[in-house]
């Protein structure tokens, strides 16, 4: 009796309980973080999805706020068709929300030593390449390139202010031949709570370009590598000739210590006194001993 009232109890007890769920209330990262920032001001630390990288709550919905004020902008990406190798010319990037890329094709483009060539020279005709680029107050460009020689090299990070129209220019050298690729790399810079840049990214792209190298004097290219291969000749035989002369210092200084050996036995031979004659037999030397 007594059992059959303690799993009376019991049951009753099950029965008022709450079930528990097995798996965890699916709560957004969003809503998490906020409610994670509530006791320390937002310090805490997040996955931020806008710029997929660990930040706080704050700064994570700071991005956000930025990433939404982005403005879509046109890029424009001028270089040679060709150049002659050897030759410096101008790249220049430029970008802006309001401009068409026509009219940023239509821009003029001016290069560094234009006055010295004719401008009907195929080498000093330009190709503009657009795309689309969303802006920010500070934006940042590079320009790359294997077999040129680009100044600056480094990213250059511009304050666009209000306006939003930017410009940069590098100075390229060609160094190498045949079709080459320049690439331009554009970031759109996020801001912190003080307004500092930061190494975050809102918006990133890039832009390639091909320039056609070539070689404009075979002839001295010629002579070049002649001057070259007699340079590492003349470098070869300075290290034959260099081991010639110490192999032959080695037979003189050889043929210089035998000589020295047979003088020296000759003088002590020269020295020795000589040993008595021997008596012929029957001379009364002979007949003496």
């Amino acid at each position: 009796m007594k059992r059959a009232a303690f799993l009376s109890l019991a049951l009753a007890a099950l029965w008022g309980c709450t079930p528990l769920s097995d798996e965890a209330p699916d709560v957004p990262l969003a809503d998490a973080a906020e409610g994670a920032g509530d006791d320390d001001g937002g310090s805490y630390e997040v996955y931020c999805r806008a710029v997929r990288a660990q930040t706080t709550q704050a700064q994570c919905g700071l991005i956000e706020q930025q990433i939404d004020d982005l403005v879509q902008g046109i890029g424009a990406l001028d270089a040679p068709t060709a150049m002659n190798r050897g030759d410096t010319r101008k790249v220049t990037l430029r970008i802006s929300p309001e401009a068409t890329s026509e009219e940023l094709i239509e821009q003029p483009v001016s290069d560094t030593d234009m006055d010295t060539r004719s401008s009907e020279d195929p080498a000093y005709e330009n190709q503009t390449e657009t795309f689309d680029v969303e802006i920010s107050r500070i934006m940042e460009a590079q320009l790359t390139g294997t077999g040129f020689n680009i100044s600056p090299s480094e990213p250059v990070e511009k304050d666009l202010g209000a306006s939003l129209d930017a410009r940069w220019e590098w100075e390229v050298e060609a160094v190498e031949s045949g079709d080459l690729t320049l690439s331009a790399t554009v970031n759109a810079k996020a801001l912190g709570a003080e307004g500092e840049t930061t190494q975050l990214n809102l918006f990133d792209t890039s832009q390639t370009i091909t320039v056609g190298v070539t070689r404009t004097d075979q002839f001295a290219d010629a002579l070049a590598w002649i001057a070259d291969q007699f340079s590492t000749l003349e470098k070869a035989l300075r290290a034959l000739a260099a081991m010639l002369g110490a192999l032959l210092l080695v037979i003189f200084t050889v043929n210089r210590v035998r000589k020295a050996l047979r003088s020296g036995a000759t003088s002590d031979d020269e020295t020795s006194p000589a040993p008595p004659p021997t008596p012929e037999p029957g001379s009364p030397d002979d007949l003496a001993q």
